[in-house]
């Protein structure tokens, strides 16, 4: 779409996100791909939401497919682990891209959203049962 002049009213935003979720070996997987951004954080965060429910609360999010991130889907990320966290739980994100991984670290959230490259090394830190054990 070509947009001239000023007039960005009739820009409309079809980026997609697609949010799936399942159950591996007593863990929560989310796999988010496309865009975390303002336009799809609330569908990102219903889909924590319902993944969450009724799980278990030892959370692993994919992130390998996520083309864009900004301060809408961090906002999402820390809620989800702010959720698992309440509930005895932790949270690991897996596959982060330079930019995510930069962006974390910038932030101060690596023990927040513990970063991991595959979903073996997330599930083993996610069952290390020893209290306090941080990354």
């Amino acid at each position: 779409m070509r947009i001239t002049g000023h007039d960005r009213s009739a820009v409309v935003h079809t980026f997609a996100v697609d949010v799936e979720f399942w159950l591996d070996r007593g863990k929560t997987v989310v796999e988010i791909c496309g865009p975390l951004d303002f336009y799809s954080a609330p569908r990102v965060r219903e889909a924590f939401e319902e993944a969450c429910a009724s799980c278990p609360v030892r959370l692993a999010v994919v992130v390998s497919q996520v083309s864009f991130l900004d301060s809408s889907g961090i906002g999402v990320l820390i809620g989800a682990a702010k959720r698992a966290r309440g509930r005895g739980g932790r949270t690991a994100v897996v596959g982060c891209s330079r930019q995510i991984a930069r962006t974390l670290q910038t932030m101060g959230l690596e023990g927040t959203l513990n970063p991991f490259s595959s979903l073996d090394e997330a599930f083993a830190w996610l069952d290390d049962r020893r209290i306090g054990t941080l990354r």
